[in-house]
């Protein structure tokens, strides 16, 4: 009569192992995305923007920078 008590768990335990696992596998990088990027229009306009954080204070660091880019420089009063 004991066994009928069990018969339960036993069958659930059986189909918990007979059932298998998978170890997840965290290497693999997901693939590219299937769609290409649209194109641009001949009038667009792309921006990169990029944040730094340099003390205003640090002349030598800020001027750099701004040498490194080779953009614009506006001056910090702006």
């Amino acid at each position: 009569m004991e066994f009928r008590l069990y018969l339960p768990l036993l069958l659930a335990s059986f189909a918990w192992l007979a059932s298998g696992c998978a170890l997840v596998n965290t290497s693999q990088k997901p693939a590219a995305p299937s769609l290409p990027a649209p194109p641009l229009p001949a009038s667009s306009v792309v921006l990169e923007v990029a944040f730094a954080r340099v003390p205003l204070s640090d002349d030598a660091a800020y001027s750099g920078i701004w040498s490194e880019v080779d953009e614009q420089h506006f001056p910090t009063e702006l």
